[in-house]
This record gives C-alpha cells, sequence and structure tokens, in this order.
C-alpha cells in the first residue's frame, strides 16, 4: 500500500512500481482508516511511524514517506515487515 493520500506522489509510485507484479493500494481505497499522527524527531521517524501505523490499521505492507526524507538521506521510503513488526528503510 502506497501510505499517502496525495495524488502526485501517488502517480508518481505508481509509475516507479509499473513493470513489477503488484497491485499497489492507497490510503483512498479504505474508509476507516485514522491519520497517522508525525510526532517524530526525524523525518525518518515520521516515516516510519506512518508505515507502521498504516500497517497495523490494514494488516498490507505499507511505503511511506515523510517530507525531505529522500532529500535529506536519498532513502524513499519504509516498509514495515509484518514477520515480527521489523522496519526496512531503504
Amino acid at each position: 500500500m502506497i501510505a499517502t493520500r496525495n495524488a502526485g506522489k501517488i502517480e508518481e509510485l505508481r509509475a516507479a512500481f509499473a513493470t513489477l507484479p503488484l497491485t499497489l493500494r492507497t490510503l483512498n481505497e479504505f474508509g476507516n482508516i485514522s491519520e497517522v499522527p508525525e510526532v517524530g524527531t526525524t523525518y525518518e521517524e515520521n516515516a516510519t511511524l506512518k508505515a507502521m501505523g498504516y500497517w497495523r490499521q490494514t494488516g498490507i505492507t505499507a511505503l511511506a514517506g515523510s517530507p525531505g526524507v529522500s532529500q535529506l538521506t536519498g532513502r524513499m521510503c519504509t516498509i514495515p515487515r509484518p514477520s515480527g513488526g521489523r522496519v526496512s528503510t531503504m
């Protein structure tokens, strides 16, 4: 799942993953999702909070970003891993 409601980000990520055999879903497809507060002290922490929060609500692996993550660290997103709740940053 792409953990954003931003149409531009959704389009960009769909294009980036277009050649892969995936079905990308978005937050817009879930009517009862609560926004995850960005209370971390860094962009990376906020991206991780969002990915984990949306994964917990949907049970679907989530790609999440926070403004500035890719610009500051070169990392695109965080992905919660359902096995053990581990998080990987790409």
